[in-house]
């Protein structure tokens, strides 16, 4: 169950339509509201059409007006690129703020060779009385780059749905390798492609599930390498699929591979290790903090490294299984989404009401 219902908090969930469905961010965002909604009884949402790369004029307009007549015990709570954007029009609010953070934009725009300007994300954040974030890494990184006060950020590690756990037939060939997640550089899909020409086994295929339209001309390039390399017959690029037929693909994956640049958690290697599906990834961001069990860390620069770590599984079925069970296991005692968000609304107000965190914006 939920933590109980919240007396004298009113939150207002900002949110947009255009909001990548099914990503990792998306996803917490939407149980977070679901799981607010019933710990609080004075719980609203507010949906913008358009929020990416920014909120429409009118729009904004809108906004503005709402924001003008929120009671000053109510809350604003949205993903912090939202609360980003809408800094100029919150400086003066006399109601809460609470942004809802994944990871830096920084590290985005590093990853796609855009210039890095932390200005705009610092200022999102100085509008805010508490933030909540995803993992103990990624609230390290804002009190490192942002002096946020350790009181102020509010950690909640995403949730987990049941699982089935996944029984491929170790005889079966091909194998499958899989990898989850949007098709954007921050994944490092251009360096999997790299070790994929490093293996040494034959015997496997490569399923890459995720949003091929946000980046375009990464996806493009990806092909172009796919093709290149000669791995167009065993490295297929799905685009986002239905639940029903993700669960299938689980269901037979022999292997999960990852190479984020930076995880602010890593909501796909909990899934995989949700299913019992050993995973291979680099120690980049979150995941190396909390992933135990049924992971093995490979090199982040060293496609040749990488692909020895998978070559020395495919080529243990025994050892292969043995780090499935252990996936299966850890998996199988991280939190749903009830006991992720459970008592957030009381935390939230905790901190809210605390005069050494009142608005200063």
């Amino acid at each position: 169950m939920g933590g109980a219902t919240t007396c004298g908090m009113r939150v207002y969930y900002l949110c947009s339509e255009d909001y990548a469905r099914l990503t990792g961010g998306w996803v917490y965002n939407s149980r977070l509201a679901a799981e607010l909604a019933k710990q609080v009884s004075g719980f609203s949402e507010l949906s913008v059409p358009i929020a990416f790369p920014c909120i429409e004029d009118g729009a904004r307009a809108k906004l503005a007006r709402a924001f003008a007549d929120f009671p000053d015990d109510a809350v604003l709570l949205s993903d912090h690129l939202h609360i980003a954007d809408l800094e100029p029009l919150l400086r003066e609010r006399r109601f809460g703020v609470v942004s809802i953070f994944h990871h830096s934009q920084a590290i985005e725009d590093q990853a796609n060779g855009v210039s890095v300007d932390r200005g705009p994300e610092w200022r999102g954040l100085v509008v805010c009385d508490a933030v909540i974030v995803t993992s103990e890494a990624t609230k390290g990184y804002l009190m490192r780059h942002y002096s946020m006060p350790s009181e102020r950020v509010l950690v909640a590690i995403p949730g987990n749905d049941p699982a089935i756990r996944s029984t491929p037939d170790g005889t079966a060939v091909p194998r499958t390798l899989l990898s989850v997640g949007a098709v954007i550089p921050r994944k490092r899909y251009d360096y999997l492609i790299e070790v994929a020409q490093q293996l040494r086994a034959r015997d496997w295929q490569w399923l890459i599930v995720g949003d091929l339209e946000r980046h375009p001309d990464y996806v493009e390039a990806l092909r172009n390498q796919i093709g290149d390399a000669g791995l167009g017959q065993v490295i297929r690029l799905t685009g986002a699929v239905p639940d029903a037929d993700l669960a299938r693909i689980w269901s037979t994956a022999s292997l999960f591979v990852a190479a984020s640049q930076y995880e602010g958690y890593g909501m796909a290697v909990a899934e995989s290790l949700r299913h019992g599906v050993p995973v291979v990834t680099t120690s980049s961001g979150a995941v190396v903090t909390w992933a135990h069990e049924g992971v093995v860390f490979a090199p982040s620069e060293d496609a040749s490294g990488f692909a020895a770590v998978i070559d020395a599984l495919l080529a243990e079925p025994d050892q292969l299984a043995e780090l499935a069970d252990a996936a299966w296991t850890f998996g199988s005692a991280l939190p749903d989404w009830q006991q992720t968000f459970r008592y957030m609304a009381a935390r939230m107000e905790q901190v809210l009401m605390n005069p050494r965190f009142s608005q200063s914006a």
